[in-house]
């Protein structure tokens, strides 16, 4: 029998945290030197510190502003990061590039404590949970520090679950309406980076340092834009997401109109034909799921990009992005399509033949900690299957599929509104996983946040059944 609405729990400020009186100073002064003295061995493990006191202050006063924290700290903690490069030198374990996990880890951790799962939302939180798990011992052999920070960070972002299951009832989730507020501003920077020459000097300093492969752009003398995060493919996919975010809103006026195209312009700069096509599908799967009725979203902004796109996007900038476009005419001559499908195919017997998988942190960002393994992978399911193994690799997808069909069947139900929006949002990651690590980073916390909505939404649309 489906579960009921959740018990009701002690509100945020009664967490157990002092908020006036002598224990409220006692803390507050401990907290301070404690700050103090971190900063003093490094300014940004300070930083991350500071990050973490402000969120928790914030959610135990109001769990908005704190919710709003956490999302800030994904979005914003790589652009500090840049500029802390200026005095102090790119390292393999920088402090701050912990922060944004440390600070989600906190809050799911505190969400945890004010709301009662279903015995169904607790299993699967528990598939992702073991399947992870799996990846352990081996992981844990050939590199320590990789396998803790990937379980922990996989972990973490299953952890929004918990987030997203209970906003459930709210017309709009928080990180979509920040989204909303801040995607256009995120864009607008985006396009500093690439009109306006040269770059910044800390993006200029971090575009050296960080040697990521996608930096470099169809056209000639630029780049493909990463905004305030750290690489293209992460602003594309937040820059989707957001798109998402606007088509699904429930009056799209003038001035959303307006952002919506600013954001759709920062992802052309992208260059990241991954979240172009991840966007098309979950713009396809609206309207299908919507029975048409999203077309009158969705063909008014199609059209509006035909007229406008040319005019905004001329010279050899419109050259490049339709050179772009028009590979996909031409994949099977695409030599690096073909490169990553090979190397696919060619790694999936050999995931399939490893039970226990190569190991938990031997894939992905998490290798920079060493052990060797393949940071890139080019596909979410691949660097999952080799990392834990089939086994694990199958408990993970059981929570995906299951949550997925939940959000399938409320946007069935009703096709509008938040669970139109949460359809959308979980079709666009299915797609792009099959070309990056989606569930590593904000992209997972994105995923299983709204999982969890779909879960809760299914289950609370059941009762009445």
């Amino acid at each position: 029998m489906p579960a009921g609405p959740p018990a009701p729990r002690p509100p945020p400020s009664t967490l157990g945290l002092p908020t006036s009186g002598p224990a409220w100073w006692v803390l507050a002064i401990f907290v301070a030197l404690l700050t103090a003295k971190v900063s003093l061995i490094s300014i940004q493990a300070g930083c991350t510190v500071a990050l973490v006191v402000v969120t928790v202050g914030l959610y135990a006063r109001d769990r908005t502003a704190g919710l709003v924290a956490v999302w800030l700290t994904w979005l914003l903690a790589p652009f500090i990061r840049r500029i802390f490069l200026l005095s102090e030198p790119l390292t393999g374990t920088e402090p701050l590039a912990l922060a944004p996990f440390l600070v989600t880890a906190v809050i799911v951790g505190l969400e945890i404590q004010q709301v009662t799962l279903s015995k169904r939302a607790r299993r699967m939180i528990l598939c992702v949970a073991g399947g992870y798990a799996v990846g352990m011992p081996m992981g844990f052999v050939i590199a320590p520090p990789a396998a803790v920070f990937a379980f922990f960070a996989y972990i973490t972002a299953a952890g929004c679950f918990v987030i997203g299951y209970r906003e459930a009832k709210e017309a709009r989730p928080v990180l979509s309406r920040l989204m909303i507020a801040i995607g256009p501003f995120l864009a607008l920077y985006a396009f500093r980076q690439y009109y306006v020459v040269p770059l910044p000097e800390w993006d200029s300093v971090w575009q050296k340092a960080a040697q990521f492969e996608t930096g470099g752009s169809p056209e000639a003398g630029r780049i493909r834009v990463w905004g305030t995060l750290n690489s293209p493919g992460t602003f594309a996919l937040v820059m989707a997401f957001t798109t998402i975010c606007y088509l699904t809103m429930r009056r799209l006026t003038p001035w959303a109109f307006v952002g919506l195209l600013t954001v759709l312009g920062a992802l052309a700069l992208t260059y990241v034909r991954s979240a172009w096509v991840g966007l098309v599908i979950a713009l396809i799967a609206i309207v299908l799921v919507s029975r048409g009725a999203a077309l009158k979203r969705v063909v008014p902004l199609l059209l509006l990009l035909v007229v406008l796109g040319p005019v905004v996007f001329g010279g050899s900038t419109g050259q490049a992005i339709g050179g772009r476009v028009g590979t996909f005419g031409s994949v099977g001559q695409d030599q690096s399509a073909g490169d990553r499908t090979g190397a696919s195919l060619a790694l999936v017997p050999f995931g399939l033949s490893r039970p226990g998988g190569v190991g938990i942190g031997q894939a992905g960002e998490a290798t920079r900690l060493g052990g060797g393994g393949i940071r890139v992978t080019d596909n979410g399911y691949l660097s999952t299957l080799l990392q834990v193994g089939p086994f694990g690799f199958l408990l993970v997808m059981i929570a995906l599929v299951s949550t997925y069909r939940n959000a399938w069947r409320n946007a069935r139900r009703r096709p509008a509104g938040l669970d139109l929006l949460v359809f959308a949002v979980m079709t666009f990651f299915v797609i792009t996983l099959l070309s990056g690590d989606a569930f590593y980073g904000f992209g997972g916390m994105i995923f299983w946040y709204f999982a969890g909505i779909a879960v809760r939404r299914y289950e609370l649309a059941e009762v009445p059944a």
